[in-house]
């Protein structure tokens, strides 16, 4: 599905709508302004925790998916038995396959660290809004 350009960005969502006023129509300012700002304290959850947290997860899956396509694990996988320099006797092909076994893991153990540390920025996000309400209720208190 494809935005529109008036939409707002992919990250923010709705948020950064713009809302235009009629220039001569009969209506309140302070209306307005009260109307908007409990508008968007409601609207703000909702959007956070709906479509706001899943363009966090469409952002993961894409950030994911491309560190996959970067780290080439198919292709190391491929020519894990090819021998390195072009040297076609028994001890090459054995210490070409062991280097590149070697490298395959350590892709593997990176792109999981990076998985890893992608949850914990999707579980920031899911906590930041009640961390930050309790942070403003214990100064207050």
């Amino acid at each position: 599905m494809e935005r529109k350009k008036n939409e707002g960005s992919a990250f923010f969502g709705s948020l950064t709508k713009c809302y235009t006023i009629p220039m001569f129509s009969s209506f309140s300012i302070p209306g307005f302004l009260v109307e908007e700002t409990v508008g968007s304290i409601v609207h703000f959850p909702l959007w956070w925790y709906g479509e706001g947290l899943l363009d966090a997860l469409r952002w993961m899956g894409r950030s994911l998916s491309y560190r996959f396509r970067a780290y080439q694990l198919g292709l190391w996988m491929t020519h894990l038995f090819t021998p390195m320099y072009g040297q076609y006797d028994v001890a090459s092909q054995f210490i070409s396959a062991v280097v590149r076994i070697a490298v395959v893991i350590g892709r593997c153990i990176a792109l999981l660290f990076e998985a890893f540390a992608y949850s914990l920025l999707i579980l920031a996000w899911i906590a930041a809004p009640a961390l930050f309400l309790l942070l403003i209720f214990r100064h207050l208190v």
